[in-house]
């Protein structure tokens, strides 16, 4: 009898569609600075968007450079602050870097990906804050 009954029920598809298992979604685990409450920009993430090219000299100028933006995200409101850069080497990084302290005030915690020139940032930074602490 089941043999019987079984292609008929596969095959109807309202049959089908009742005895459908629900999925559960899956939530990975969060950053403890994207679900805690805090100031804006004490938590922030950062990553270069570009490039982007722009006229340098005058207004009538042909020659053309590389530029990049570096985005400063607030981990807690999701809030961006945008800086110029240069080129993707790590002191045009700490240089915007500056600039970012400078208006919002020191982090407590930057995150960033791999990139060679954060990784850079973050030895020479490192390096810096080991010979002060003399």
């Amino acid at each position: 009898m089941k043999q019987v009954t079984r292609p008929v029920l596969h095959c109807c598809l309202p049959c089908f569609k009742l005895k459908a298992a629900v999925s559960q979604q899956l939530m990975g685990q969060l950053p403890l600075a994207q679900v805690t409450v805090s100031h804006p920009f004490v938590n922030a993430g950062i990553d270069y968007v570009g490039p982007f090219e722009i006229k340098s000299g005058n207004t009538r100028s042909k020659t053309t450079t590389k530029c990049y933006v570096a985005l400063f995200i607030c981990m807690a409101t999701k809030a961006i602050h945008s800086e110029l850069v240069s080129n993707l080497t790590s002191e045009a990084f700490i240089a915007a870097l500056k600039c970012f302290i400078a208006r919002r005030g020191l982090l407590d915690h930057l995150y960033s990906d791999n990139g060679s020139n954060f990784v850079a940032a973050n030895t020479e930074m490192k390096v810096f804050l080991s010979l002060k602490s003399f």
